[in-house]
Parts: structure tokens; C-alpha cells; sequence
């Protein structure tokens, strides 16, 4: 739970997540999901818009750098990997 002490909602709050939602996206909206952290409080923290949050889960691709940092407020982080090259 690092990362989330203090941000947790004292109400459940759900919200659909799109079928066009995948990848990171998803996972970190899940992961929002399952710890019960408030929208509101995650946007105070990280400095990511609420409105922006629920777009994601509509369906939405965000920025690179404010998935990163609400990533980083849920005590994770993004990283890259190499992937073999096409033939």
C-alpha cells in the first residue's frame, strides 16, 4: 500500500472502465480501482487533472508524463523495454 497512505477514499468509488482501455492504461486504472483511491485525492497528489482520470477510463490515451506521475503517486513507475525486431 506505499505509495497510497492518505489517498485512500473512506466511500467506494467505481468507475466503468471503457473495453477500448488497454495495456498500462488499464492496469494502472485497475490498480486505482481495487486500492479505493479517491480521483479527487490522486489528482490533488499527483497534479493530474480528476477530469483527465476519468477520460482515461473512458477510453482516452493520457500523456506519457501524467500516467507517470499518477503511477508514481500508487508507488509504481513506467519503464521501457527492448523488444526483438520484426522480420
Amino acid at each position: 500500500m506505499s505509495g497510497t497512505k492518505g489517498i485512500r477514499s473512506k466511500r467506494r468509488l467505481e468507475f466503468p472502465i471503457s473495453p477500448q482501455v488497454s495495456g498500462v492504461t488499464r492496469e494502472v486504472l485497475e490498480i486505482i480501482a481495487k486500492r479505493q483511491v479517491s480521483p479527487s485525492r490522486l489528482s490533488r497528489v499527483s497534479g493530474v487533472c480528476r477530469e483527465t482520470i476519468y477520460k482515461w477510463a473512458k477510453g482516452h490515451a493520457p500523456r506519457l508524463h501524467d500516467l507517470e506521475a499518477v503511477a508514481q503517486v500508487l508507488g509504481m513507475g513506467l519503464s521501457l523495454k527492448a523488444m526483438e525486431p520484426k522480420a
